[in-house]
Order: structure tokens, then sequence, then C-alpha cells
């Protein structure tokens, strides 16, 4: 992030934003007639473009993104247990190529077909299994919310409630 005073009343405008997914930095620049605050106004809308932009690049379009995202988090935070792995990773296995946008109806029909599978085992399915992996799904919806990707939550608890 860069102001420089390149001529009477006039900004070149530099800004940057380290892209984790591409490993490199993506950059913009501008020139801005007017005053020094103008220029930092642009400045700080740049930042925000960019920023949607690194966003937006990786996480916006299939729940395996959202899920990667999900559990990089819980990664960073030291929050990840072998188990609760297992569970996201059969998820993304299941669910990843699945588009955001049309999830909650995907996931509802998903779930039923989960009720009714038999595990390896071939013992049927306890109802607390169902009940995981749905906090799963909707812990991964509520980061993306938390992050200003989706405005709300789909997977709700009206929708999608827990089994008994």
């Amino acid at each position: 992030m860069a102001l420089t005073k390149i001529g009477p009343n006039k900004w070149r405008v530099k800004a940057s934003v380290w892209d984790k997914n591409k490993g490199y930095p993506i950059s913009k620049q501008t020139t801005v007639t007017g005053t020094r605050a103008e220029a930092v106004v642009v400045e700080g809308d740049i930042l925000k473009e960019l920023k949607a932009r690194t966003l937006t690049s990786k996480y916006a379009s299939t729940f395996g993104e959202a899920v990667d995202l999900y559990t990089e988090n819980l990664r960073l935070r030291g929050r990840l247990s072998y188990q609760h792995e297992n569970m996201v990773k059969f998820l993304r296995s299941e669910l990843g190529h699945v588009r955001i946008e049309v999830f909650a109806d995907h996931f509802e029909v998903y779930r039923r077909r989960l009720m009714s599978a038999m595990t390896k085992q071939c013992k049927p399915r306890k109802s607390a299994s169902i009940n995981r992996y749905t906090a799963i799904v909707r812990a991964a919806f509520g980061h993306l919310v938390g992050l200003e990707i989706l405005d709300r939550n789909p997977i709700t608890s009206t929708r999608f409630p827990k089994m008994k």
C-alpha cells in the first residue's frame, strides 16, 4: 500500500494483497486526481476489491472448497482432531462436487439416503452420526457466513432438525 504524490493534486495509489492460494501477491495501481483524503479512500476500495478477489476465487463455488476452508481454519486454531478430520473427508468425498447455490436441496436428499443406508458393519446407521454430519455441514457454512462469502447459512436447524 503506497500513496505517492506525482503532481499537484495528483496521486498514484498502489495496493497489494498476498494470495495464499496462488502463493504470490496480487496488486493494482491507479492514479487519483484530488486531495490526499480522496486518494486514501480509493486505496481502501482497491484493498477491499483485492481481498474479495482472493476469497471468491478459492471458496465460492463448491462445497468441497468450503470444506477445505473450514478445515484449514480448524487446523490453524489447533481444533481439528483425527476423527473429525475423517468425517470431514468423508463428507468432502461424497458431496464435494455440489455447487453451494443448490447444496441445501442436495443435502436434504443425501441425508434421507444416509438415514436408510447401512454402515460398513451392515448395521443401521444411528441418529447421532447423522447429527454429526449435519453439524459439520452447518459449521462449514457458518464459517462462510463469518467470512462474508455467504449472506446466510442455508443449513438451518428448522430445515435439518436434530434426530432423536
